[in-house]
């Protein structure tokens, strides 16, 4: 069976992955695909399956291939922040004129394409084509999902155009999701400038995390048959950070990024850790119009890596509440308190 055969049946494979997660792997060791990655680190993108060869030359498990191409593509493909906001400035103005829209999108694939085969720079389709093609060449079936995304820097409501694209793969009889986007790095909206920066939590990321911030206009990409959210529910979430990925494998509570509640009532978080943190490590930084200052959580347990905080408000205002853990910041929420 050719590699194109299998992956468009793959197509039509029900989606069942409910537990899909970084932890089904936990067990592999990423050690020699990853030194693999930073041996061809600066190759051209001039002759695909020949790189493609050279990243998997001695991998055994489809697991290791994929992480192999896909550490690869994170930590060498920049993203071109420019070029992402020109697209999305031209589909707004052309939304509604689907004839023009359908000329920039034709336009916009000549430019992006160049600037990824020539100049190794990207926005998030560029990434998740990318990685669809090194996958495609290791026989392993790889969709291109489109949908929004949430960012403390990204305004969304309903009539906005999707923002965002990444990928599924599928591994051992399921999908898992990546996003080798913001597994890449950081660039900075205002200098246009990129850093690399790789964050392991984009890479096979839990499903009900991802949800809260990626919402695929086909919804059976969430990945999860029970309870999935609803556009609105994507809408109102708090803001999570690259970080929430590394150091959280679910996040509960608070759902929502703003709340109104009546002075003394108290918020509560909940959330599960991927790995042991000691509980004087999680913060907050609560800023109620004077600068952020940390506060001390009322109650704060750990229970088996479930994470219960709570803290209360006696002060009518209007706050930002931001979570850390360690130096990290991981999400954030307003609260308006009246008398």
């Amino acid at each position: 069976m050719t590699t194109k055969i299998l992956f468009y049946l793959s197509l039509f494979v029900f989606v069942c992955s409910i537990q899909a997660q970084q932890s089904d792997f936990a067990t592999i060791d990423f050690t020699k695909a990853d030194s693999l990655a930073k041996a061809y680190k600066n190759e051209q993108l001039t002759n695909i399956p020949e790189l493609t060869k050279k990243l998997t030359s001695g991998l055994t498990t489809d697991v290791e291939k994929f992480r192999a191409v896909y550490k690869w593509i994170c930590t060498n493909i920049a993203n071109d922040y420019g070029l992402y906001e020109q697209n999305m400035h031209k589909r707004n103005k052309f939304k509604n004129d689907s004839s023009k829209l359908k000329q920039w999108n034709r336009k916009f694939s000549a430019i992006s394409f160049k600037k990824l085969s020539k100049h190794q720079r990207a926005i998030c389709t560029g990434y998740a084509y990318l990685l669809q093609q090194f996958s495609l060449e290791i026989g392993i079936p790889c969709n291109i999902v489109h949908g929004y995304a949430r960012t403390s820097t990204t305004f969304i409501d309903k009539d906005s155009s999707p923002n965002h694209s990444w990928n599924a793969v599928w591994l051992n009889n399921q999908w898992y999701l990546c996003d080798p986007t913001w597994a890449s790095g950081v660039p900075d909206p205002k200098t246009g400038t990129f850093s690399f920066y790789y964050n392991n939590g984009f890479f096979m990321a839990e499903p009900q995390l991802m949800a809260i911030n990626h919402f695929p206009v086909d919804t059976q990409w969430l990945l999860l048959k029970e309870n999935p959210p609803t556009f609105t529910n994507f809408l109102e979430a708090p803001i999570l950070y690259g970080n929430t990925f590394e150091y959280l494998s679910n996040y509960n509570t608070p759902a929502k990024m703003h709340y109104e509640i009546e002075k003394n009532d108290s918020i509560v978080y909940q959330f599960t850790l991927k790995k042991q943190v000691n509980s004087k490590d999680i913060r907050l930084f609560i800023d109620g119009g004077n600068g952020p200052k940390e506060v001390t959580p009322e109650h704060i347990s750990i229970h088996n890596n479930t994470v219960t905080l709570t803290h209360s408000f006696n002060k009518k205002s209007f706050y930002d509440v931001h979570l850390y853990i360690e130096d990290h910041i991981i999400s954030t929420h307003t609260i308006k308190v009246h008398k």
